[in-house]
């Protein structure tokens, strides 16, 4: 162990070397002029996109110290303005500028990668009286950045992001400012965007951030430990308080123990300034003699890296009396009012000298309930005495005190012995029966059906059944048998009741029971129960047969089938079914008949054609005699034959060839046949001959068709509702085709066969909005059709299909009646 003065001596040493060190890394001796000369192109109001050289120094830091805020640094530069620069200040009478920079930079370090901007704003520098490069000089200042972490420690390098914003305000001789369109707010401050040239040097170089580690200073207490004389067996913890009173942390490396008595537990590892931790040592006394031991402290203090705290402590044995009781507790259990227990407690001296019992009593609870004697006193080693324990039940309850055994003994002085007892009163028998009365409910006459009464003994003594008697006016309706005499606890003994029914009547009675249960000697069980004579549902249906006769075809004519019950008992209807032709249906409200009740069931034939139709109605019941009824049912349909009519309509409309496109004005007659009895029509269309003028190049150049329609086969639709379709098939004919030049039409086409090559679809339907009534009057009927491709019309077919044929055409026509 160093002495305290020398301890002092190197501690200032080192100390002092490490302030030294930390100054070499601040203030202005920790920094380097970094150089920067970078070519940017900057846009400019007017001249456009001009060079600019950047030459100047960056004050940058060497080495960033952990925990310390990052100072400003300078950065001094002259902004060369080249290129056109010159001329364009000329050109708008620019005699100064002024303004200010912005440079994007960025920090990048381990754990950090920061940017951050360089900024300053310039006085007025003047631009030269002759052409050429001028210059700015600019001095700026980097913002306060936050210090770097204890992860950041390693190379962190500066850079510039290749980008320079100014903004500039150039000035004319009287002071004002020169307003470009560029200019801001009419304050002429205008923005001039710079960026590096490729493959510029951006970087101002590295710096180094570390860490400062002040040292830790380890003092204990105490350095040295004496656990004295210890017993055999007998254990000693004393602690050692290692304290930290230097400035920076202090690690504990290692704790070692020395010694074969000893033993050390520690919550040491990294300790901050000021503070402490724990090493607790223990002494464990075995046998006799002196032992020594130490324990050994190693750690990060650069002065006093291992201290070493002697221990010392020494063991004997030692004689004393020790008591050993049995058992630890006493249970008397549950005693009968008026009896006694009686249970021994043993004493036992295992210890090396001589016990002495001083006092043995009851303490606390109910101790008045139990007595003790004993023959103790002084108690041999190896020797044992007897502690008598006596509980006297002499009254109802639970009971519980505790035997206490006052003794030498210095580890216990006092023993305990829980004591427990119960005391119940004399046993007696309970009667509890199963019901207090029986109900056999309603029964057939000359049934015997039967129940059970059981009789139980939930008490504590036998129980002695003396009589088991019916007793009542109708006692000779019922009987009784039983096999019970005597009823041991926790059993029980059944009386099986009879009842023999007879004609319609009521009947009651009382079993009686009589035991030696002095709480209920009598015990009292109603018995009733009611006869009846068998009864049986009747049915009856309303008839045996159902004639609908004939009705017209789409009509309906209904029956009701009565269904009563004439019996003694309810009517149950399990099913009631339809089987047959499909034309007949019913509807019901049976389920359960009551006597001289009756339900119904409604029948429904509807004609559905020119026939006889046939069916039967099945009704199930419960009636014993007639479990299932057969009604059988007849109906017939026929039908009104209404003759067709004949109307004829003029014909007007149009339709319009989409792809020419060109109209084509429609007329003709249409005669049709109405079928009044099924709503549908057949019919022949007669259009007239028409035609049609397609535009081909603006107004001076057409061509126009002469049509003419035959029809394919009848028309055939339908009617009703105030609509009407009508499908039709025709060929279209063009007999003529012309091509017009101005006031001049060429025929170039057209004939006889000259026609589509298939049939032209049309599905005619009237509008859901309108009414289209044929019998009365008339309407409009509408269609889309697509036109085939002609056919045989000469050499210039194939211009006529690219006018006529294709899809989206329609025909609009209107129908007026002219007869009927």
């Amino acid at each position: 162990m160093k002495s305290a003065a020398l301890k002092k001596i190197q501690r200032g040493l080192f100390l002092g070397v490490t302030a030294a060190g930390m100054l070499a890394t601040s203030g202005s001796a920790n920094a380097l002029l970094r150089e920067i000369n970078v070519d940017f192109t900057c846009t400019y109001p007017l001249i456009g996109t001009q060079p600019l050289n950047l030459d100047g120094s960056a004050d940058v830091p060497l080495v960033f110290i952990v925990g310390e805020a990052i100072p400003p640094f300078e950065v001094t530069v002259t902004a060369m303005l080249q290129g056109l620069t010159w001329t364009g200040m000329n050109i708008v009478q620019g005699k100064t500028l002024e303004g200010d920079v912005l440079v994007p930079t960025t920090i990048d370090a381990v754990n950090r990668l920061e940017g951050f901007d360089v900024e300053a704003g310039f006085d007025a520098q003047p631009v030269p009286p002759t052409n050429g490069d001028f210059p700015l000089f600019i001095t700026a200042f980097s913002p306060p950045l936050a210090a770097f972490t204890p992860d950041q420690v390693g190379e962190a390098g500066l850079s510039l992001d290749g980008t320079m914003d100014l903004m500039i305000i150039a000035r004319k001789e009287d002071g004002t400012g020169v307003i470009f369109a560029e200019s801001l707010d009419d304050t002429g401050v205008f923005p001039v965007i710079c960026t590096a040239v490729p493959g510029a040097e951006l970087s101002l170089g590295t710096s180094m951030v570390e860490e400062i580690v002040l040292p830790g200073e380890i003092e204990v207490s105490p350095l040295s430990i004496n656990f004295g004389a210890l017993i055999d067996g007998d254990e000693s913890t004393e602690t050692i308080i290692v304290s930290n009173v230097g400035l920076g942390d202090l690690t504990i490396n290692e704790i070692n123990q020395a010694g074969s008595a000893f033993s050390e537990t520690n919550d040491c590892d990294v300790i901050a300034p000021g503070s402490t931790c724990e090493i607790d040592v223990t002494f464990t006394a075995s046998g006799e003699g002196t032992f020594n031991g130490q324990v050994e402290i190693t750690s990060t203090d650069e002065v006093e890296g291992t201290i070493i705290v002697p221990l010392t402590g020494s063991s004997e044995f030692e004689t004393f009396p020790e008591i050993d009781v049995n058992p630890a507790s006493i249970a008397f259990g549950t005693l009968v009012t008026g009896d006694s227990s009686t249970q021994t407690v043993t004493v036992s001296n295992l210890g090396t000298e001589a016990l002495s019992v001083s006092n043995v009593t009851f303490v606390g609870g109910d101790a008045a309930e139990f007595m003790q004697s004993n023959d103790c006193g002084t108690v041999a080693v190896g020797d044992t005495c007897e502690i008598d324990v006596t509980y006297m039940a002499s009254s109802l309850g639970s009971f519980s005190t505790t035997l206490t055994i006052d003794s030498n003994d210095e580890d216990e002085p006092t023993s305990n012995v829980a004591v427990t007892g119960a005391s119940i009163p004399v046993p007696e028998p309970e009667i509890e029966v199963s019901t207090s009365a029986v109900d056999f409910g309603t029964v057939l006459a000359g049934e015997t059906p039967m129940q059970t009464v059981t009789v139980a003994n939930t008490g504590d003594a036998a129980l002695t059944i003396d009589s088991v008697e019916l007793m009542g006016d109708n006692a000779a309706d019922f009987m009784q048998t039983n096999d019970c005499v005597s009823v041991a606890v926790g059993e029980s003994c059944d009386i099986e009741l009879t009842y023999f029914a007879a004609g319609d009547a009521s009947h009651t009675t009382d079993l009686v029971i009589m035991s030696n249960d002095s709480s209920e000697p009598s015990t009292v069980v109603d018995v009733d129960g009611t006869s009846e004579t068998l009864k049986f549902p009747n049915i009856v249906v309303s008839t045996a047969s159902v004639d609908f006769g004939s009705i017209l075809i789409g009509t309906a004519a209904g029956v009701t089938v009565d269904i009563s019950n004439t019996g003694t008992a309810a009517l149950t209807l399990s099913g009631i079914s339809l089987s047959g032709d499909m034309e007949f249906s019913e509807a019901n409200n049976c389920g359960t008949v009551a006597v001289a009740e009756s339900c119904s069931v409604d029948l429904t034939f509807t004609a559905s054609g020119v026939s006889t139709f046939t069916g039967t109605l099945t009704i199930t019941s419960d009636d014993p005699d007639t479990a299932s009824i057969a009604v059988s049912l007849l109906g017939e349909g026929f039908e009104v034959i209404i003759p067709d009519v004949d109307v004829s309509f003029n014909v007007m409309g149009d339709t319009l060839i989409a792809k020419g496109p060109g109209t084509a004005e429609l007329s003709g007659t249409l005669d049709a046949a109405l079928s009044e009895s099924d709503g549908t029509l057949s019919a022949d269309l007669g259009l007239d001959d028409t035609s049609a003028t397609f535009p081909l190049i603006g107004t001076f150049l057409s061509t126009s068709v002469n049509m003419s329609f035959v029809q394919e086969g009848d028309i055939s639709g339908t009617f009703g509702a105030g609509q009407v379709t009508a499908d039709t098939e025709m060929f279209i004919h063009l007999d003529d085709i012309y091509l017009n030049i101005f006031s001049l039409s060429i025929r170039i086409g057209g004939g006889v066969d000259c026609a589509t090559q298939d049939a032209v679809t049309m599905a005619l339907a009237s509008s859901a909005e309108e009414t289209f009534d044929p019998l009365t009057s008339g309407g409009t009927l509408s269609a889309v059709y697509e036109m085939p491709k002609m056919e045989n019309c000469g050499a210039l077919t194939f211009i006529t299909n690219s006018i006529l044929a294709g899809e989206d055409n329609t025909v609009d026509l209107t129908l007026t009646q002219v007869s009927f």
